[in-house]
């Protein structure tokens, strides 16, 4: 009679394939809930810089950088933004461009509008978020 404990072919017990068995579902499960394929899309994973989001937005778009102004804390700061261009914007990186125009001080906005065909300008632009909208509490 063939003892319980001992598995058909090879003389291993079946307590110890159990734990084999246990210990890879184990780490199958790990990796399937901590791994993440999109890191991109997670906001809180990585702190987006917002003066260097907006100088580089501003760079590749001559209508950013023609209406937007920051840092004057006396006339208010404001960010001019075609609307394909907000649009692709994570909330993350709208949220690092509004803790950037915030520290940058005074009455901010960033508004977003329709691009001229040659995209030198930002037509019939319209504030997407302010710095009075960005600080009320979720209700």
């Amino acid at each position: 009679m063939r003892s319980f404990e001992q598995s058909e072919g090879h003389g291993v017990p079946v307590v110890q394939w159990l734990a084999i068995v246990a210990a890879l579902a184990t780490a199958a499960l790990s990796v399937l809930v901590f791994w993440d394929p999109h890191p991109r899309n997670r906001d809180a994973a990585f702190e987006v810089d917002g003066e260097a989001l907006f100088v580089r937005i501003a760079a590749s778009q001559p209508a950013t950088k023609k209406g937007s102004r920051v840092g004057n804390a006396a006339s208010g700061s404001r960010i001019v933004l075609p609307q394909p261009t907000w649009e692709r914007l994570s909330v993350g990186e709208r949220d690092a461009l509004a803790r950037y125009l915030d520290a940058a001080g005074g009455s901010w906005e960033i508004c977003v509008g329709g691009a001229t065909r040659d995209g030198s300008r930002v037509l019939a632009a319209e504030p997407a978020l302010t710095s009075k909208t960005w600080s009320q509490p979720l209700r």
